[in-house]
């Protein structure tokens, strides 16, 4: 079993930085290598940010028999006591599974489990099942296919490890890697880039921010998008954030 990274936690201001970015402007800081293409919300419009512990699942032989298959699975416990007592308040768990959309990895019963423990989300490159349960449980879920009442075994699927680098959703996760989601779905911030995103993420939202005041105030699109007119920068009292974001052009 992987054990918890030990890694200085991030301050509650770039947390807090991370919370205020659309994954949308994530990806055009981190681009397609960070992003979970095919991943999204179970439902509604959840956003979360939270260090990742990850689940690592390995696929069951089609053609193994039943007594095979139980043996195998047997041989490796069932990890996901382990990711339970890895996980602190804050946390999102994320089970790569390989793609197998039948796959139902999460459950209500887990997804009780791990929210009363403190986790934040739940990121799934399968699917999940007990879907109203989960529902109940109001615990947001990101997931790469709609429910299913397979289990993940039953669905092709199974835990072998917790806490490792995974890959979910052809996206290399690390243990303590920054998950942000939202309704376009799921951005992987690596943890060694954490701060330095924070702060770029913060400074392109207020350049935003800046261009829909000025658009709603009746300024033309050429001077507010893409890139704000330096004056209205000036203007906006945003020069650090635009020097952040534009280091070819300083004001």
């Amino acid at each position: 079993m992987g054990k918890k990274p030990e890694l200085e936690p991030l301050s509650d201001e770039v947390l807090e930085k991370l919370r205020g970015a659309s994954c949308a402007t994530l990806w055009s800081l981190l681009g397609d290598i960070y992003h979970m293409e095919n991943i999204k919300p179970l439902t509604g419009d959840s956003k979360i940010v939270g260090p990742a512990v990850t689940v690592k699942y390995a696929e069951i032989n089609p053609e193994a028999t039943p007594e095979q298959r139980t043996r195998e699975i047997k041989r490796f416990g069932f990890p996901m006591h382990d990711a339970w007592d890895l996980v602190k308040p804050g946390d999102v768990v994320v089970g790569a599974a390989l793609g197998y959309v039948n796959a139902g990895i999460f459950g209500d019963c887990l997804a009780t489990g791990f929210k009363a423990r403190g986790a934040t989300a739940l990121v799934s490159d399968a699917s999940v099942r007990d879907y109203s349960g989960i529902k109940e449980v109001d615990i947001p879920v990101f997931t790469i296919g709609p429910p299913t009442p397979l289990s993940s075994s039953g669905g092709g699927v199974y835990p072998i490890d917790v806490n490792i680098n995974v890959v979910c959703d052809g996206v290399t996760v690390k243990p303590g890697d920054i998950i942000v989601g939202d309704g376009d779905g799921i951005v992987v911030v690596p943890r060694e880039y954490a701060e330095e995103v924070a702060e770029k993420a913060e400074a392109k939202e207020k350049l935003e921010a800046a261009s829909r005041k000025l658009l709603m105030e009746g300024k033309s699109l050429r001077d507010c998008y893409p890139n704000l007119k330096k004056e209205y920068v000036v203007k906006e009292g945003l020069t650090k954030y635009w020097n952040m974001i534009h280091p070819e052009e300083q004001i």
